[in-house]
């Protein structure tokens, strides 16, 4: 089963009426999850996680901030695409850490069925030394940030934006956007696709 590419966001992440008033921080999870990341890091890999420390960095190249994707890097119109990875490997962190960063991929496919989330998250740790995480922003808590899970088989994105209908032209806690993606050519099932038409091709 496969459920990427997917992209969940919120502006504001709080329902203030109607039936479902009172719900909010529906993304606590994953953002709670990316600060256990860098909380758990070294100075020295807190410092090589974060690739800019401003949302905005004067050190980003130009094009760094798309004006619809802000940071996302595998967003729409994104797919296959080839993305360096930044950051830290995760293979060179504490087993906490790693345990956070897989922490950070649970909280992404957490609505997959029980089985297949079992099966993806396998598919992740079998390649986890092949993992790089990495920041941009604070990570504080209250903190505007971006952060990236990138590796072989999952791209995991977390991203706080600017206003959209809320006038407001910087980061807010309250302004998240997510994706997830499968980066070896599986987003929309495609690689299984494939290996089905082969396996049902009639050999001649």
């Amino acid at each position: 089963m496969v459920m990427s590419p997917l992209f969940v966001g919120a502006e504001p992440d709080e329902i203030d009426e109607g039936p479902h008033a009172g719900v909010r921080d529906v993304f606590a999870d994953r953002v709670d999850a990316g600060l256990a990341v860098m909380a758990a890091l070294t100075p020295e890999q807190r410092a090589r996680a974060t690739v800019y420390e401003q949302m905005v960095d004067p050190a980003m190249p130009p094009g760094r901030v798309h004006p619809g994707d802000e940071r996302h890097l595998a967003g729409a119109f994104q797919d296959n695409r080839v993305i360096p990875v930044e950051g830290v490997r995760v293979a060179e962190l504490s087993e906490e850490a790693r345990r956070r960063v897989l922490d950070v991929v649970a909280a992404f496919v957490r609505l997959l069925p029980a089985g297949p989330r079992a099966a993806r998250m396998r598919e992740v740790e079998a390649h986890l030394d092949e993992t790089w995480f990495s920041w941009i922003g604070g990570h504080e808590p209250g903190d505007v940030f971006y952060y990236r899970v990138q590796s072989p088989v999952v791209i995991t994105e977390l991203d706080h934006h600017c206003g959209v209908f809320l006038d407001y032209d910087t980061p807010k806690p309250f302004h998240v956007h997510t994706v997830l993606r499968t980066p070896h050519g599986n987003d929309y099932g495609r690689a299984w696709v494939r290996q089905w038409q082969e396996r049902s091709a009639p050999h001649g």
